[in-house]
């Protein structure tokens, strides 16, 4: 029997049946396909474990996210409600196959990327530690990035491998989401540590596109690649790869302008496409594309002030390259991750404030990319 002809049976065997019967058959339809959709998440999630952080029987895993409080405001409540149930399911699939997992959450003294956790992370650490020792994996996807902080260096010291995200989400998990990598995973890794070789080989680079030309001095011993693979003690970085990034000279040489679209980010996305300048080692200003008092007031009130109302905050802090070619326009778009989205194919990354977490000089409680997403050119080894 022909494909068509038999399709066309079954179509009319369907249609035969009484609507009772059309909607316990829907319905089991839709409980097979969600039991299929939960089995192919989970196995995301253990791929993660295994393959990204080299899990082995009986290493000890911690997951460790923020927790809301009134006093952070309710604009920061949606982003950490949404963490907070992504460690829930993590630690419940880990447990379930037996990996001795353990949840703690803290209280962030604000909301902000950079921001170090407080005495309340230290003292759980601590009694963790004296019951069942140091923990071999540190797995963070908080709502506010701790990649860069004392105590994630601390934990790396001690001997962790701790793997961070920040605004993350179920959503990083599903099919055909970031995690869910269906390329040739060797190859972003080959890509991610050519690119660290030449911004090692970079005094200076130059960034090029529409709206954008920004030069950025580079302190070659302090570049890193993070290919999302943390399989040794003491490792750290974001669980998703990959990105190359490096630290600028500090107040050194860097200049220019660059755009960022709206929609893009930020720890948030932006309500409007705004301009970022840049002299001297330091973020000078930040305007809209939009000529507008709406977009003028939006971008003093929600973007500004982390960059400008602290000493610090505005020096340039990192200069990244994505490297990751699976992750799409259209997910971040509907799942705005900056943790995400800065390691995107083809897209350039820049933040002010701490550095210091990187090896570098300024050390501040905040440190924020902006990621450009339409580059023309990357230039290595340029002469300003």
């Amino acid at each position: 029997m022909e494909e068509k002809q038999f399709n066309q049976e079954i179509y009319n065997l369907f249609f035969s049946f009484s609507f009772n019967q059309k909607l316990f058959i829907s319905f089991l339809i839709l409980y097979f396909y969600k039991m299929n959709l939960d089995r192919k998440i989970e196995q995301i999630m253990l791929n993660a474990l295994k393959v990204n952080l080299g899990h082995s029987p009986g290493e000890n895993v911690v997951i460790v996210t923020q927790r809301w409080e009134p006093s952070l405001g309710e604009k920061s409540r949606p982003t950490i409600e949404k963490s907070i149930k992504l460690c829930e399911h993590l630690h419940s699939v880990y447990k379930s196959i037996g990996v001795p997992t353990t949840f703690l959450t803290y209280i962030p003294k604000e909301p902000g990327s950079g921001v170090n956790p407080t005495r309340d992370l230290y003292a759980q650490f601590e009694a963790y530690e004296a019951k069942l020792g140091i923990p071999q994996i540190v797995i963070a996807p908080c709502a506010y990035s701790i990649t860069h902080t004392a105590w994630r260096k601390q934990q790396c010291e001690k001997g962790s491998r701790i793997a961070t995200m920040s605004n993350s989400s179920l959503a990083m998990f599903q099919v055909g989401g970031p995690f869910d990598f269906q390329g040739d995973y060797d190859k972003v890794v080959r890509e991610t540590k050519e690119t660290a070789e030449k911004l090692r080989s970079s005094e200076y680079v130059r960034v090029t596109g529409p709206n954008t030309d920004i030069v950025i001095n580079i302190d070659r011993n302090l570049v890193i690649l993070s290919t999302g693979h943390l399989t040794e003690p003491g490792k750290y970085g974001n669980w998703l790869g990959a990105e190359a990034f490096a630290v600028p000279v500090h107040l050194g040489n860097s200049y220019g302008y660059f755009l960022v679209p709206k929609g893009w980010g930020g720890i948030e996305q932006l309500k409007y496409a705004a301009s970022f300048h840049i002299e001297g080692g330091r973020f000078i200003d930040v305007r809209p594309i939009e000529d507008s008092q709406k977009a003028r007031a939006w971008i003093d009130e929600n973007v500004k002030p982390r960059i400008f109302n602290k000493p610090g905050h505005d020096i340039v802090a990192e200069l990244g390259i994505g490297i990751n070619p699976s992750i799409s326009d259209d997910y971040l778009t509907h799942n705005w991750s900056l943790a995400v989205a800065e390691k995107k194919g083809g897209t350039v990354h820049v933040a002010h404030g701490n550095s210091k977490a990187m090896g570098g000089q300024n050390d501040v409680e905040i440190h924020q990319d902006f990621v450009i997403l339409n580059v023309d050119k990357i230039k290595f080894n340029y002469q300003p």
